[in-house]
């Protein structure tokens, strides 16, 4: 008997032991049913999320591809206008005219002001006719009339007026007559027009050269006269050959960016020299001294240097002025004894074999001058130098001249500096003469010549063809 209540407390609590057992599982089977639902609830409102997400993404894709057509035509747009905008810059660079000038006067140097004044007034003690404040009033012989004026005397309201007056002179008792001359260009720069102003008025040829069409600008005036500086410039006022280059690298960056890498542009610099008539290569290995041969008014084995950036181009051009001849004149301490051609190429190439070829054409011409007053007559090769300048100079003159006339034979070829600018004088260019000035009266006759030199460029007329190739 006690056996069997033992048995049956042992099944007992094996019994209980089991319903605890049974109760923790069912309790644990409710929470594991719990978190099942809540998952399945996650789970369907993931898909749910999901679907949206896939919806949004197709919506994205389509709109996408929506986008890429929408850019694709704004970009064939953008090209058609680019192509429309060449054309008209090309009319009215053309209505302006291919061949067009500037003049601009330089301001007075530290100095030159006293300088001038003694002169005139040793010059009025000898005559004993001026006063001081005649020999001070005539010190200036430039007067620059305004757009009143113009239209009072009927002229050309599109042009720059400059009034020339001959400096007072002894006539030995006669009554005083002086002459004034008057000239129209395209634009005057007085001495207070800075770089920045003669580059605005510079842009929109350069503009030209990235359309497809050669340009050439070149500096023309006596020695001393402002020629070097209003190309190169220094490090606080830039000239015209570094504010090209900049617009230039501008636009490349921006064309290959907008093309996404559909089109490329390379840009490569050549400098050439003219001395004594002979072509030099600036950018020749040191040491060589080869003259360089003239074929088709293209010169013939010219160093050629591919550049990607700004700086590499003033490198480049910073060896070339080391180069140069430059030598101390008694009208300038660096005096440039020779011609020098920039020159950068602008080539654009598209993805489907278009091209479009563009060439600028920057020369810092040597000055004219006098061998009485620069004193290149003491020294033989000062001597050489300033006939060969005065020389090339001289038949520039006298091809313009017959450009102006309409003459069928030009002598492009009694000069090198003409015969390697004939394309740029009388073919397919459009040109820009800067005819510097000096602002003193001691200059006058210079002065005048670089004056009547400028008219007979502002006659010629020129026509400019693209160096466009579509494929």
């Amino acid at each position: 008997k006690e056996e069997a209540i033992s048995v049956n407390s042992i099944a007992a609590d094996a019994l209980k032991e089991r319903d605890s057992s049974v109760t923790s599982l069912q309790a644990e089977i409710d929470l594991l049913s719990r978190k099942l639902a809540d998952k399945e609830a996650e789970s369907n409102h993931l898909s749910e999320d999901l679907a949206i997400t896939r919806q949004k993404c197709q919506d994205a894709e389509d709109k996408l591809e929506t986008i890429d057509k929408r850019e694709e035509h704004l970009l064939h747009r953008l090209q058609e206008g680019d192509r429309v905008r060449r054309h008209l810059h090309n009319r009215i660079i053309q209505l302006c005219g291919n061949i067009r000038v500037f003049v601009r006067i330089r301001p007075e140097l530290d100095g030159e002001r006293e300088k001038e004044m003694r002169r005139l007034e040793k010059k009025a003690v000898a005559s004993r006719k001026r006063k001081h404040t005649e020999v001070q009033g005539c010190a200036t012989p430039f007067r620059f009339p305004s757009l009143i004026d113009s239209a009072s005397e009927n002229r050309d309201l599109s042009k720059s007026l400059v009034e020339f007056t001959e400096p007072p002179k002894d006539r030995g008792g006669l009554k005083e007559r002086t002459k004034k001359w008057k000239f129209g260009f395209d634009h005057v720069f007085t001495p207070e027009h800075s770089q920045s102003d003669v580059w605005e008025a510079t842009e929109p040829l350069v503009q030209s050269t990235i359309d497809g069409y050669n340009v050439c600008v070149f500096a023309y005036g006596q020695t001393g006269s402002g020629k070097t500086f209003t190309m190169l410039g220094d490090h606080c006022n830039e000239g015209v050959i570094a504010k090209s280059v900049s617009k230039l690298f501008s636009a490349k960056h921006e064309i290959e960016s907008l093309s996404d890498g559909a089109t490329s542009v390379q840009l490569s610099v050549e400098l050439l020299e003219i001395y004594n008539e002979c072509v030099r290569d600036l950018l020749a290995p040191e040491g060589s001294v080869e003259t360089l041969k003239i074929v088709n008014s293209d010169v013939s084995g010219s160093t050629l240097v591919t550049t990607s950036t700004k700086e590499e181009v003033m490198q480049v051009l910073k060896l070339a002025q080391s180069r140069r001849c430059i030598r101390a004149t008694k009208s300038n301490s660096e005096s440039s004894r020779s011609h020098m051609i920039f020159t950068i190429y602008f080539d654009v190439t598209t993805a489907n074999g278009s091209s479009r070829k563009g060439k600028l054409h920057v020369c810092d011409l040597a000055g004219s001058e006098r061998l009485n007053k620069s004193g290149a007559n003491v020294a033989e090769d000062s001597l050489r130098e300033t006939k060969n300048i005065n020389s090339s100079l001289s038949v520039l003159s006298n091809v313009i001249a017959k450009l102006q006339k309409g003459d069928k034979n030009i002598p492009f070829r009694e000069s090198k500096l003409t015969l390697v600018l004939q394309n740029s004088l009388g073919g397919n260019s459009k040109t820009l003469a800067i005819v510097c000035c000096n602002p003193l009266s001691s200059h006058f006759h210079e002065t005048l010549c670089s004056l009547r030199f400028a008219d007979k460029v502002n006659k010629v007329d020129l026509k400019a063809v693209a160096n466009f190739d579509y494929a």
